[in-house]
């Protein structure tokens, strides 16, 4: 009978630094011209990428059919390193870059035995993955051939041995341990994207980190990022040291918690993350990560950020009730301070924050000495210039401006959407907006209802009377688009100090009082920003308030 052909095509992972030739890889030979012929595949980019002493890298790969009919009964496909295929590669290589094989002390494949199911009629096999540690000879190329070893359920299949080739160069270049005193150091966008790799995993909080430092400026364009910490138990605890330097064209497409981090959890700093583009209809996308933390029952990860700044757009496109944000879309345990954000946010659904949408869970997250800038346009409500909504206790706003134009139904705030407008307990909740400025230009609700209910407010859209709001100021000329309502001056206020509506103490019998909006005070004619962050005490150590707009130092 004559048998189909499986054959393991020629692909190429390459990990190179840019400082040395890029070698063309040795095609292999052309595929057989048998019915049902099937080639290794592998999902990761096959191209030349950076590789980190001390590094791991994962390739995921798996038996596709390439051409002719499927095979109509299940295989088993078993693959195998293949040593006798090194010599065939570095034919016609130039002197200096023959590779080497790798020992087998440093790649495991998962499953250990090799082996992968092809099920009846389908084209792809199950995922096979090869695990590649880089502890190995530095100034010297290895490559990993990868061939099928055999076929198991039926005599159609056969094999014609042509290998993937995973080849990559250790950097003379010290690139670091993962350590606080020697964190890895990326130096270009395939450091970058080894970062998730080189991530170790944790089991507790107390943990260490795995530590990294960005050395140059890294330009994304054309790379398809998959966020860091996007699964298996978002265990990958970090210290992100941005070193002040700059992640232009990040781009996000499509993929669950699209970001740059996915979920975060530890820590970045210092970091700015300039021109990126977030794409996604389901999970919490934000540019710096979907969700800020994260936990259950036992166990809290928090995420901290500290002087990131970030610009770029953020899209939802479909069914996200999840959050959006322009660093976060949802957040667990942590912080944001000294942090900037000019985004570009279109959502068709609600819960959308120049920094993040909204939390989850019972949490204590702050955002402090941050501004935002940009717009948001939402079909749906709860939209803020600084955050989507508060809806549960021990969060807070502070000393933060928005300069952020936002359109949306109703439930808009020039720094907070919704802040548990539900909750009518005196007790709680208790959550904090202070001494914030709204300098929106225009914030515009286009399905207002009426004059109490569905409310938008220059500082907060609606809030419980237990919320302490404290010393914050509307842009004196701020467009204000509400239906029949106006902007008006309130009083500072807290759970033993109501909020008042107009005049009017609520107690939340009335429904006047149901879902009150909170504009603060209106800055003095002729007042600048930067005046009014002056005579609120913003620090001028984080703050520069020498322009009409107050600026992070």
């Amino acid at each position: 009978m004559k048998k189909s052909v499986i054959s393991a095509l020629a692909g190429l992972a390459m990990f190179a630094i840019s400082c040395n030739p890029t070698p063309e890889p040795t095609p292999g030979p052309t595929p057989s011209d048998k019915t049902g012929t099937y080639g290794i595949y592998a999902y990761d980019k096959t191209e030349y990428l950076d590789f980190a002493y001390g590094g791991v890298k994962t390739i995921s790969f798996c038996a596709q059919l390439t051409e002719g009919k499927v095979i109509p009964t299940a295989l088993t496909v078993k693959f195998k390193a293949d040593e006798s295929k090194v010599a065939d590669f570095n034919k016609g290589r130039e002197a200096g870059t023959e590779a080497i094989m790798l020992p087998s002390t440093c790649y495991s494949f998962d499953p250990s035995d090799a082996t992968a199911t092809i099920m009846k009629s389908n084209k792809k096999s199950m995922t096979m993955e090869v695990t590649i540690t880089g502890n190995l000879e530095k100034g010297k190329y290895y490559v990993l051939p990868v061939v099928i070893d055999s076929i198991e359920g039926s005599d159609e299949a056969g094999i014609d041995g042509t290998p993937m080739y995973i080849v990559f160069y250790i950097s003379n270049v010290d690139k670091g341990k993962g350590t606080k005193d020697e964190p890895y150091l990326i130096y270009s966008a395939g450091d970058l994207e080894n970062v998730a790799d080189n991530c170790k995993t944790v089991s507790s909080p107390s943990a260490d980190p795995t530590y990294f430092k960005l050395m140059n400026d890294i330009d994304m364009t054309g790379e398809t990022w998959v966020p860091i910490n996007w699964d298996n138990g978002y265990n990958k605890k970090i210290d992100f040291n941005g070193n002040n330097r700059t992640i232009s064209n990040l781009s996000c497409v499509n993929h669950r918690y699209a970001s740059l981090f996915g979920v975060l959890y530890g820590k970045v700093y210092d970091l700015t993350v300039k021109d990126a583009y977030i794409e996604h209809s389901s999970y919490a996308i934000g540019i710096i990560a979907g969700y800020a933390g994260t936990g259950d029952s036992d166990i809290s990860r928090e995420a901290y950020c500290t002087n990131v700044h970030v610009s770029g757009t953020v899209k939802n496109t479909g069914d996200n009730k999840n959050g959006i944000g322009g660093f976060f879309g949802r957040v667990y345990a942590g912080g944001i301070e000294k942090c900037s954000a000019d985004v570009t946010i279109e959502s068709v659904r609600g819960f959308v924050g120049g920094i993040y949408g909204y939390e989850t869970n019972d949490v204590i997250f702050y955002v402090r000495n941050c501004i935002t800038k940009g717009s948001i346009t939402a079909s749906e409500k709860f939209l803020g210039g600084i955050v989507g909504g508060f809806t549960k206790d021990n969060l807070s706003v502070e000393n933060c401006i928005s300069t952020m134009s936002i359109k949306g139904p109703w439930g808009l705030g020039g720094i907070v959407a919704e802040a548990n407008h539900d909750k009518q307990d005196v007790q709680t909740p208790h959550n904090t907006v202070k001494n914030c400025i709204a300098w929106n230009p225009r914030i515009e609700a286009t399905n207002y209802k009426n004059e109490h209910n569905w409310s938008s407010g220059a500082i907060v859209g609606f809030s419980s009377y237990t919320n302490t709001l404290t010393n914050c100021y509307r842009r004196p000329d701020m467009e204000y688009i509400c239906g029949s309502a106006t902007l008006y001056d309130q009083e500072n206020s807290s759970a033993s100090t109501p909020l008042t509506v107009q005049g009017t103490a609520c107690d939340w019998t009335s429904e006047g009082c149901h879902n009150a909006p909170y504009h603060g005070k209106a800055a003095a004619k002729g007042k600048t920003a930067s005046d009014v962050a002056r005579d609120l005490g913003w620090d001028e150590t984080i703050w520069d308030l020498s322009g009409d707009i107050p600026a992070l130092k």
